[in-house]
């Protein structure tokens, strides 16, 4: 099993009764500003917008869908199970 620590992530949107999507901002090798989408599986309240810290068991999984224009996009899914939340500002 694979653990992952995200830290300072942003709380981008709810899944009602599921969880939550969060984003990381980091720099890639060519310098430019990027980011990580995690969906973390719990069942605790949040709002969109906050700032949290998030450890877990780190799950990937490819995932082929049809976008609004008609084309067929494959992407890596990352999720967080079993996570332990904290609001980011408490010692990590």
């Amino acid at each position: 099993m694979a653990y992952v620590s995200i830290k300072e992530a942003t709380i981008d949107r709810l899944i009602p009764g599921y969880g939550l999507v969060i984003s990381e901002n980091y720099t890639d090798e060519k310098g430019e500003a990027r980011k990580a989408y995690f969906t973390v599986w719990t069942q605790e309240k949040y709002e969109v917008g906050e700032t949290i810290n998030v450890r877990g068991i780190l799950g990937v999984r490819v995932n082929t869908y049809e976008n609004k224009m008609g084309e067929e996009k494959t992407v890596a899914e990352s999720h967080v199970n079993d996570p332990k939340i904290e609001k980011a500002d408490a010692p990590f």
